[in-house]
């Protein structure tokens, strides 16, 4: 059947991440898993990369900064 994903947002900006405790969420009923950034980057979930390609005003390609799908050791924005 159909399956769900849910987010949990940071509250603050530049802000390290400690620990994060999923076992309430883990316990409701329903759910079938609970991922964390540090999990991803533990399975070798690499880093989202641009969709698509833009390029300076010289023709040269843009240079691309790792931007991993889910924070693990910081949130760098309220939102991440």
């Amino acid at each position: 059947g159909m399956k769900h994903a849910a987010f949990v947002r940071s509250p603050h900006a530049h802000a390290e991440i400690k620990n994060i405790d999923v076992a309430k969420a883990q316990a409701m009923p329903g759910v079938i898993g609970v991922l964390t950034g540090k999990e991803l980057k533990a399975d070798g979930i690499g880093n989202l990369i641009c969709g698509w390609m833009i390029h300076s005003k010289d023709g040269s390609p843009m240079k691309m900064g790792a931007w991993s799908p889910l924070a693990f050791d910081r949130v760098r924005y309220v939102g991440d």
